[in-house]
């Protein structure tokens, strides 16, 4: 968080900005079958000098940074 902080308003970041993470996990039943058994949405709202985290609808609250 911190590069993107110190370094996007050079690169046209412009704050808040949104990152999203596509997250599926899997298990493993033997070596070469996989079951999916959840699938969520990661975000990350970075501001300034704060971060906010979501995962699957539940989010961490501002983190100051």
């Amino acid at each position: 968080m911190n590069y993107i902080q110190t370094q996007g308003p050079a690169h046209g970041v412009i704050f808040p900005c949104l990152m999203t993470i596509y997250q599926e996990m899997t298990y493993e039943e033997d070596a070469s079958t996989f079951y999916a058994y959840a699938e969520n949405v990661l975000t990350q709202t970075i501001g300034s000098n704060t971060v906010s985290v979501c995962r699957a609808g539940v989010c961490s609250g501002t983190i100051p940074y």
